[in-house]
């Protein structure tokens, strides 16, 4: 699962890769592997997805994880994608599905506002 965005990165093309924090089950020990946990456990740890060619980072060659556990690691790994990757960005939507989506933001916006003085 994908958390707060960190910080982004720029690729070759301008599409943006994002480094943000992820919680996610790894089987393997804090010293990392080889050395396997006797059950798989949650870590709090960090990934990147890149909005141009959609890829996202796994931590390692051969002992897969969805994620990483260092940061530095994932930051090193992420920034390393940007250089390499020359993916463009997403089309912009058009200006009636924008504009649909502000509408309903702030419809949600108004509701919680009503919701909430109700409660008072």
């Amino acid at each position: 699962m994908s958390g707060e965005v960190i910080t982004r990165y720029a690729n070759r093309a301008g599409a943006v890769v994002e480094l943000h924090t992820a919680r996610f089950m790894t089987t393997w020990t804090r010293s990392g592997p080889p050395y396997a946990a006797n059950k798989p456990y949650e870590v709090d740890g960090y990934n990147w997805r890149c909005l141009g060619c959609k890829r996202y980072g796994r931590q390692g060659e051969t002992y897969y994880d969805p994620g990483f556990v260092d940061r530095r690691k994932a930051e090193n790994d992420a920034q390393g994608h940007a250089d390499d990757c020359s993916a463009l960005p997403p089309e912009p939507e058009p200006p009636q599905k924008q504009e649909e989506q502000r509408r309903r933001g702030l419809t949600a916006w108004v509701t919680s506002l009503v919701t909430t003085e109700e409660r008072r």
